[in-house]
């Protein structure tokens, strides 16, 4: 509110400055300077000290000119109030553009606009404005809330809401900071270049069953995995599931898994789950409860991506996995229960870290026979390219450092196996 306030102000010295007053003596010591003033076309234009750009008027029309283009590095935000609309490509390579306010009388923003602009955080929509809205991620939509016009270029996550059905060409555009698009109705229309761009994850819910449509058309302009939500549910008051498609199992947010019982009405939801094959844990998860994870016969793999290592107790009895931590973990759960290989990564980069012994390629803390069958297995393409067995190999085989895994290397984790070098 405190923005709109300002952005009112600034509206007003505009008007004040073409009567050709000086702001310097309307205004009040606390506004910011107005460095420059014009008009084009039907409507006026100020630039201020503080960053803003006031944009007022009936229309815009003719050869398309930008009379402050010398301040664009310095404006942050832009108030338009221009009743008939908005020309395509008008406003455009705005490298420092932050905030977009749209008043209750702008009725057309014809795309492209605010291309060019990446520090992009909100669009902001008078709630009087009956052609357009925006939402609580500073999205800017039609004002029925079904199509998705812009989005913020600085956004992270989204969850397309419900009412959305269309989301325009060029809406994601130069979204580079997007990791997460979460839908949480039915099947949306887009184009290939909606997300021109993007690399990110976009969860959708299986039961809509036109989902899967999105397999057979991949998109050819950007980087989007995608998962079906099969489940979800909450573990405590700050912790949320979900059941993937592929058979994953992403849980986070803070707090800890509660204990169960072994079998009965008191049991993990997820015990006994012959689905869950890989468990992502991602937040501040302090503790992971007894008989949380037992008994599930195809879970291969545990992903940890908080800080800390949670404190368990029983937590995985009879599984047999790979367990990935991250480098700030200063050890690793002794009481999980279960048979786990643990593999350490750097927290920032991804990269896996192994256990620095040469030839380790199992990760298991030895250099043995299984590590040289390893290497052999690598080499003749015996091994699947998206295993864990395989990447290991192709991050911790390579002994004679000429980046690749070949004979050579099964011959030198031979002769360590054997004490000869």
């Amino acid at each position: 509110m405190k923005k709109i306030k300002k952005l009112f102000a600034l509206l007003l010295c505009l008007v004040m400055a073409a009567t050709l007053l000086p702001s310097s003596v309307l205004a009040d010591e606390d506004e910011p300077e107005l460095i420059d003033y014009g008009k084009y076309s039907k409507i006026e234009w100020g630039v201020y000290s503080d960053g803003t750009l006031v944009v007022v008027g009936d229309s815009i029309s003719g050869t398309i000119k930008e009379p402050w283009s010398k301040y664009k590095d310095s404006i942050t935000s832009i108030y338009l109030d221009v009743a008939l609309g908005i020309p395509a490509n008008f406003f455009h390579d705005f490298p420092n553009l932050e905030f977009v306010y749209i008043s209750e009388s702008v009725n057309n923003i014809n795309l492209p606009n605010f291309t060019g602009c990446p520090n992009i955080y909100e669009y902001y929509v008078e709630e009087e404005n009956p052609y357009y809205a925006s939402d609580n991620f500073g999205v800017l939509l039609t004002k029925d809330m079904k199509t998705v016009v812009k989005a913020p270029t600085r956004i992270t996550v989204y969850l397309v809401s419900e009412t959305v059905k269309t989301i325009k060409p060029g809406a994601f555009a130069g979204c580079s900071n997007l990791m997460y698009l979460i839908f949480a109705g039915d099947f949306v229309i887009f184009s290939d270049d909606s997300f021109t761009g993007v690399t990110a994850t976009g969860y959708y819910y299986a039961k809509y069953s036109r989902w899967e449509s999105i397999y057979d058309f991949p998109l050819t302009t950007a980087d989007i995995t995608w998962y079906g939500i099969l489940d979800e549910g909450l573990l405590g008051e700050n912790l949320g599931w979900m059941l993937l498609t592929e058979g994953i199992l992403h849980i986070s947010g803070s707090g800890a898994i509660p204990d169960y019982a072994a079998e009965g009405d008191g049991a993990s939801p997820f015990a006994g789950n012959e689905y869950i094959g890989y468990i992502s844990l991602q937040g501040e998860i302090t503790h992971i409860g007894k008989n949380a994870f037992n008994d599930c016969p195809n879970l291969s793999t545990l992903f940890f991506n908080n800080p800390d290592a949670p404190a368990m107790t029983d937590s995985f009895k009879n599984v047999r996995a790979v367990g990935l931590y991250p480098s700030t973990w200063k050890d690793t759960p002794k009481d999980h229960g279960g048979d786990i290989l643990w593999v350490k990564y750097d927290a920032e980069t991804g990269e896996l870290l192994g256990t620095g012994i040469p030839g380790d390629v199992n990760v298991d803390g030895e250099i043995s026979n299984a590590d040289l069958i390893l290497v052999a297995r690598y080499v003749v393409n015996l091994i699947e390219e998206d295993s864990f067995q395989h990447e290991f190999v192709a991050a911790f085989g390579d002994m004679d450092g000429d980046e690749a895994i070949g004979n050579t290397d099964i011959i030198t984790v031979a002769r360590r196996i054997v004490g000869l070098d």
